[in-house]
């Protein structure tokens, strides 16, 4: 069992990376309904320089679909956003 030593700092280590897996399985069930069933494995998505994004691997003539943009976006910003909000609810409160 995982404990934290009733330290908010301990307990944010400790929650952020299963928040993470939950918010990942949430988004892949959201993009990806059937991934389980498909030939087609989810794509993400890395930022290089000059706001290119690039796959995974190096095919170049691979299309980059909307999806995936929109998903490898959220993979990255989200658990930010989430934590900023959190933050603005606790310090309005």
């Amino acid at each position: 069992m995982i404990t934290a030593k009733s330290n908010f700092f301990d307990f944010i280590v400790t929650v952020f990376p299963l928040c993470y897996v939950l918010y990942f399985r949430i988004l892949l069930f959201l993009f990806y309904k059937d991934f389980d069933k498909s030939y087609k494995k989810p794509s993400l998505l890395f930022a290089s320089k000059g706001s290119k994004w690039r796959q995974e691997n190096q095919d170049y003539t691979y299309i980059v679909s909307t999806k995936e943009i929109i998903l490898s976006n959220l993979l990255f910003f989200g658990p930010f956003l989430f934590a900023g909000l959190v933050f603005f609810v606790i310090v309005n409160r």
